[in-house]
């Protein structure tokens, strides 16, 4: 029955379907296997003997690898605490895990993002332009650098113990000709000297390098922030 007139007639329309998505958990999100392994006794050399587990079972732990790359992308990509992954994957997830374990977990998506990760350092000096910072953090009391390269299809981050030109230098080379976008640290103007790199340096800096010059109460100083630019006038037709 139509809903506006009451006729009692409708006709389907073919591909003019209205389709309506609801994301939602099912009941139990994680399957928990077991993997028996039957005991056999041997009498020649009285020992118990155990059949080997499927290679993908072995290396895969206590944690399978989809439960695996979810706790490495809660810790390295949500910057989540220990703590509160152990308290989701317990609550939410229905699976009880150690932080002990939860680090294991960490630890090997670590070394299985090694190799693409070389891949990505090792291409940065043949990138056309990169955007390039550094900012400071201490690790045991020891004053850091997280420097990031962004180039147009990715992202590099290395912590260094320098925030000097040699990291640079270490990491694109000598040969690097990619068009840097930098704030205008003084590393970045001496790696200048050590490549044939363009720099072009930050305008939000540059915005806010005048901006701070105007405000001072120095006359000749203040004028160096200053520009008086004629209002635009449309003179077309």
């Amino acid at each position: 029955m139509c809903p506006s007139c009451g006729g009692d007639h409708l006709d389907v329309l073919d591909g003019m379907d209205q389709i309506c998505f609801q994301y939602e958990l099912v009941e139990k999100p994680v399957v928990l296997t077991a993997h028996q392994r039957f005991s056999y006794w041997c009498a020649h050399c009285q020992k118990v003997h155990h059949p080997h587990l499927p290679d993908e079972v072995r290396k895969g732990g206590l944690a399978g690898p989809r439960l695996t790359a979810l706790i490495g992308s809660l810790k390295g990509g949500c910057h989540t605490s220990y703590t509160t992954i152990q308290s989701f994957l317990g609550d939410v997830m229905g699976v009880p895990l150690s932080t002990g374990m939860l680090a294991k977990a960490v630890s090997k998506v670590s070394r299985a993002l090694f190799v693409p990760y070389q891949e990505l350092f090792e291409a940065l000096p043949d990138q056309e332009c990169l955007n390039i910072d550094e900012t400071s953090h201490f690790d045991n009391g020891q004053k850091m650098w997280n420097w990031v390269f962004r180039a147009p299809a990715f992202t590099v981050f290395t912590i260094e113990d320098s925030r000097g030109a040699k990291v640079l230098e270490d990491v694109l080379g000598k040969e690097c000709e990619a068009l840097l976008g930098s704030d205008y640290y003084s590393s970045y103007r001496a790696y200048m000297k050590r490549a044939p790199v363009l720099v072009q340096f930050c305008l939000a800096h540059l915005i806010r390098e005048a901006r701070f010059l105007s405000q001072s109460h120095n006359k000749v100083i203040k004028n160096y922030g200053q520009s008086e630019v004629p209002p635009f006038k449309w003179t077309g037709s």
